[in-house]
């Protein structure tokens, strides 16, 4: 499926059942997209300013790999704070627990 913008951007997107993603966004038209196809592993865009573009198909995908890696690695640098703090605040509150018990003792 693809849709067209009036800025000139043409979004590809991969719709798989009723799940529609957006995967890449291409830039070169100064006009809206109103044509696309395929040939040759390369993919051409027609525009109402009256430009024919064509892109590589294995560029687009290499971009859409690097995206979604660096997406990934977000994600688990994400978590991995996350959990961080979590160990950090479950030590805060252990020691302060042990901290009681220590005045406790010497009353």
């Amino acid at each position: 499926m693809t849709s067209r913008s009036e800025s000139g951007t043409f979004k590809l997107v991969v719709d798989v059942l009723t799940l529609v993603e957006l995967k890449d966004e291409l830039y070169g038209h100064r006009n809206g997209v109103c044509s696309a196809t395929i040939a040759n592993d390369e993919l051409f865009t027609g525009s109402y300013d009256q430009t024919i573009r064509n892109w590589s198909i294995e560029n687009i995908e290499e971009r859409i790999r690097v995206r979604d890696y660096i997406r990934l690695q977000e994600e688990y640098s994400v978590k991995a704070e996350a959990y961080k703090s979590y160990l950090d605040a479950k030590k805060k509150k252990k020691k302060g627990k042990k901290g009681k018990s220590a005045s406790k003792g010497k009353k």
